[in-house]
């Protein structure tokens, strides 16, 4: 009877000790799985990230909206020449009325500029006040080497001076350059009658000397109709020495 109680006490004892054997290692599983949980819970996450390409607007570069520049053709002559008190140049400048047997001789016209409405707003009044000039009718003014910066004036003169002196008081139009042989055509040109011209050009030549040219009506005979007189601006209105 008690070797069998001694039996029983031994198989309770390892049951016993099995037990907590088997506890223990359930602890520590569930210990290093929670360790393990809050290692990766305080590790930051590696997330792939995918950069998205900002467009940055294109900036306008002309007054037509976006894009590239157009690229700027270069002119077919050489720009005008800058000299201070350069002598003036020989030129020879041509003026005479349109004509279609006239326009045949140049391979082509340079300008036209249609006169009369800046005539007209000049003077404050308007086109129709003008009926009497044709829509056809023009003059020509041509010459032998380029005219650069050339304007169409107007001339107004000072005659309370003891001396009458001419001056340019207003500019109809501009361009940048008549080409030898290629003519400027004044559309629907009208000139005031007058003893002194009150119309004219003024323009570059080819030394850098600043030119003035009065439009004068010949009023002697019909060839021809129209001649050139050059003149200093706030100068006496003569030909100007050579």
């Amino acid at each position: 009877m008690k070797k069998f109680s001694l039996i029983a006490s031994a198989i309770l004892l390892l049951v016993f000790i099995t037990g907590c054997l088997g506890n223990a290692q359930n602890g520590t599983e569930t210990m290093q799985r929670e360790t393990i949980f809050e290692v990766a819970s305080t590790e930051p996450h590696s997330v792939a990230s995918v950069e998205t390409p900002i467009e940055t607007p294109a900036e306008p570069t002309d007054e037509y909206g976006y894009g590239e520049t157009p690229a700027t053709e270069e002119p077919d002559y050489d720009p005008a020449p800058s000299a201070a008190d350069a002598t003036p140049s020989a030129i020879n400048i041509r003026i005479d009325v349109k004509c279609p047997e006239l326009l045949d001789t140049f391979a082509q016209v340079a300008y036209v500029f249609d006169f009369l409405p800046a005539f007209a707003a000049y003077q404050g009044t308007t086109v129709e006040d003008y009926p009497w000039i044709p829509d056809d009718w023009g003059i020509i003014i041509w010459a032998d080497e380029p005219m650069y910066n050339l304007q169409i004036v107007a001339i107004d003169h000072d005659f309370d001076a003891e001396i009458t002196t001419t001056f340019v008081s207003h500019v109809f139009h501009e361009t940048d350059v008549i080409l030898p042989g290629t003519p400027l055509l004044l559309s629907r040109f009208i000139i005031v009658g007058g003893i002194m011209p009150s119309e004219g050009i003024s323009f570059i030549d080819s030394n850098g000397a600043k030119r003035y040219f009065a439009i004068w009506d010949n009023r002697i005979d019909d060839d021809p109709p129209y001649f050139m007189i050059e003149f200093e601006n706030y100068g006496v209105i003569f030909p100007v020495a050579g």
